[in-house]
């Protein structure tokens, strides 16, 4: 990735993800945890406001996706059909345990396409990373005795405010300095 709107992007677009799991955590995690989750939301809000605001403010500057826009779409697109999909299945069939991971799994595996129309190979080992990790996650629970969303929450939004974290050190020098 080279364009300064992407890596903008980045930051904002992984840290609302990264709130929208930290929020998926807090349904049912342990006492103490919650502290831990709540900071991890916060951070996540705050990344999202400071690269929307950026993203905004270059938006008319070069980007990847310039070509490719209606591809970048049609990606997000069939990553949130495809999960309502095995949401509205796994609730049909009684296996509401389960949707965090199919939509873990699913999530992760969007960033694959993206890292093409990106061109930002990290994310391919940022997919392959929270793939790995959402499945431990989800065996600890079931160990545990823990609500799935819980760890699978902790996992993905750990994964992705870090990944925020980077691009924030890599991309905001920049834009502070344009």
């Amino acid at each position: 990735m080279h364009y300064l709107r992407d890596g903008v992007f980045i930051l904002g677009w992984f840290s609302l993800l990264g709130a929208v799991w930290f929020w998926w955590a807090l349904e049912a995690p342990p006492r103490r945890a919650r502290p831990w989750l709540g900071v991890g939301l916060v951070l996540s809000v705050l990344g999202a406001l400071v690269g929307g605001f950026s993203t905004w403010r270059f938006w008319s500057t070069q980007s990847m996706l310039d070509d490719r826009l209606e591809i970048f779409g049609l990606v997000l697109a069939a990553t949130v059909i495809v999960a309502v999909v095995a949401w509205v299945v796994l609730t049909g069939t009684g296996r509401e345990a389960s949707i965090p991971l199919a939509v873990a799994v699913i999530v992760a595996l969007h960033f694959v396409p993206l890292a093409y129309l990106l061109g930002d190979w990290g994310l391919v080992v940022l997919a392959l990373g929270q793939l790995v990790l959402v499945i431990l996650a989800s065996r600890f629970a079931k160990r545990r005795e823990l609500a799935p969303s819980y760890p699978i929450g902790v996992v993905m939004g750990v994964s992705l405010l870090g990944s925020a974290v980077v691009a924030a050190v890599l991309w905001l020098p920049r834009a502070l300095a344009a």
